[in-house]
């Protein structure tokens, strides 16, 4: 399937609605994932899914068209690549930052500030509460996995001497949508790691989503809570914010789940709580505002693919497009599920869906990308589906569906071959 400009405004629009929470495809696709969304959007429950909303087969679409501008070895990004080293082991962000994919504080002070963001903080400003200092240092990337480097220093000499590590929740997004319904949008948390020289200094990075800050136009990063060991100095929880799992890892090294479908026993909710008073929720109420030129990031590449299908438990799938980003590889497909075996007669795609997720997670465990002769496979536990049921998205074709298949990035624009292949069959894909 040839994928025209119209379609990929379809896609594109989609995936605007879809990072802001909405739809009825979103909240099954969601719940399907793991994700668990209201109404409103106020709860985003993840296990093994990176972003807040997965964007099922449009998940390559959040991305825009703009200029590849970015100086190459720009003077002043060397010290932003090895703190992404350093401390975040990301060598990915690193090389695109040190390649001039990177905004600076020392960038944000030379370019003339909007006059409606001065009365605002912004990258390289600092926001001050009785007990913490927020920095945010720059941001570098790509246009699908922005990273905004945030430090955080501890005011108090025992909470900083009780933590090798805290943590954030942030959000991030356009100045109307913070104004008029911030609490439709999940929290995103993140580890910020002790300064291996100042023992009151800690270091996050923090991967925002793509819609807003790659648009050259004005976006709010928001610090919600910083989380410590709970030294009696803290806060305890309060509503208004969603417990990451990782989080209890992060912090306390172990592996502890919100109890919601599993184990609902008042023992699993006592340890879980339990955990809770082990940690401090402290209120930052830190907000940024700033503009990033939208040539600061490298644009990812996404080719469109045609005439390359595979056939996997009597349903065939049809490769769309990739998005060769640098936190991923995302590959996108459809099929029709009316008139399939595994439809069984059915034309209601919500009867047939279980099983159909099921087909689709073992079709992902059997596709492979090799780059040159190395093999990647893919994360089957990210695969993320959806049906048009009523035929009014994308390509507006009732009962047809989408999904993405997640491998991990790869080094598309310099590799000489890259192929995909289910075991059976195999295309080029450059």
């Amino acid at each position: 399937m040839s994928i025209g400009s119209e379609y990929k405004e379809q896609v594109d629009s989609f995936a605007n609605d879809a990072y802001k929470f909405s739809g009825e495809e979103m909240l099954i696709m969601a719940k399907r994932n793991n994700i668990n969304v209201t109404e409103n959007g106020t709860k985003a429950k993840r296990r093994g899914i990176k972003k807040a909303a997965v964007i099922a087969y449009a998940a390559a679409a959040c991305v825009g068209a703009s200029a590849l501008t970015a100086a190459a070895g720009a003077a002043g990004y060397g010290p932003m690549a090895s703190m992404f080293r350093k401390y975040h082991n990301d060598e990915t962000t690193a090389k695109l930052a040190e390649q001039g994919y990177a905004y600076t504080a020392e960038d944000a002070a030379r370019d003339s500030k909007p006059e409606e963001l001065m009365q605002f903080k912004g990258i390289g400003d600092t926001i001050e509460t009785e007990d913490f200092a927020a920095t945010l240092t720059g941001i570098a990337g790509d246009n699908w996995a922005p990273k905004m480097l945030v430090d955080i220093r501890v005011k108090d000499a025992g909470v900083a001497a009780a933590n090798d590590k805290i943590g954030i929740y942030t959000q991030c997004m356009g100045p109307e949508e913070f104004d008029t319904r911030r609490e439709n949008f999940a929290t995103d948390y993140s580890s910020c790691v002790k300064d291996e020289n100042d023992s009151s200094l800690y270091h996050a990075s923090v991967e925002v989503p793509p819609l807003w800050v790659t648009s050259g136009e004005e976006t709010v990063f928001y610090i919600d809570r910083i989380i410590t060991l709970n030294t009696g100095n803290g806060t305890p929880i309060s509503e208004g914010i969603v417990i990451a799992d990782e989080m209890f890892n992060d912090l306390l090294g172990e592996d502890i789940a919100m109890p919601d479908g599993g184990d609902m026993s008042e023992k699993a909710f006592a340890k879980f709580n339990e955990q809770l008073e082990k940690l401090s929720f402290n209120k930052a109420d830190m907000q940024y505002r700033f503009v990033v030129p939208e040539d600061t990031f490298k644009q990812a590449a996404r080719p469109s693919y045609d005439n390359r299908s595979f056939e996997f438990g009597g349903v065939t799938y049809d490769l769309d497009e990739a998005l060769y980003a640098a936190d991923n590889t995302w590959v996108a497909v459809h099929y029709d599920f009316v008139g399939t075996e595994l439809a069984g007669g059915s034309e209601n795609f919500e009867e047939v869906s279980e099983k159909f997720y099921e087909n689709a997670v073992k079709f992902s465990e059997q596709l492979v990308i090799t780059v040159d002769g190395k093999e990647y496979k893919a994360d089957a536990s990210q695969t993320a589906e959806w049906c048009d049921t009523k035929g009014t998205e994308l390509e507006k074709v009732k009962n047809k569906c989408y999904m993405t298949v997640v491998f991990p990035a790869i080094d598309f624009d310099n590799a000489k071959s890259v192929t995909i292949s289910d075991g059976t069959v195999t295309y080029d894909l450059k």
